[in-house]
């Protein structure tokens, strides 16, 4: 099932149109009254079924949902979506089936680091011992 134009034009308002924020905060059913929506596409609204928007694939994941709907502050800065993933990764969420989306510029951070590798033996601090006379040639013989 897709989405109509309406719930798209809705949530497109939830997050810019502060007296909407302010209504739907007020009263849920009353503040999408003016949008043609589908019976299926109010309940999801009115009862925050948040779940339903991913399906209908309106957005990715519940957290690009507008905040009001979320239940979050109606008005506010907004985060930019790089640091918006950034936080999300660093809060652990992610971990699941899906793979965590990438966090913003730079290459991702290894999973699964490996220990450095360990410094080799020591070397003994003593000087090696010289060697003594060792056997060489024989001496020539005497002229004679």
């Amino acid at each position: 099932m897709a989405a109509t134009g309406a719930l798209v034009q809705l949530l497109a308002d939830l997050r810019t149109n502060p007296a909407l924020q302010a209504a739907f905060v007020q009263n849920a059913s009353t503040a999408v009254e003016d949008y043609e929506l589908t019976g299926h596409e109010r309940d999801a609204v009115v009862t925050r079924d948040l779940d339903d928007f991913v399906a209908l694939g309106l957005v990715s994941s519940i957290s690009d949902l507008p905040a009001v709907l979320r239940g979050g502050a109606p008005t506010g800065p907004r985060v930019p979506e790089w640091l918006r993933r950034l936080l999300d990764w660093l809060r652990g969420r992610g971990r699941g089936s899906e793979p965590a989306p990438h966090p913003g510029p730079g290459p991702l951070p290894d999973p699964n680091p490996r220990p450095r590798p360990r410094p080799g033996p020591i070397p003994d601090p003593r000087p090696a011992p010289t060697p003594g006379p060792r056997p060489g040639p024989d001496p020539p013989p005497p002229d004679g």
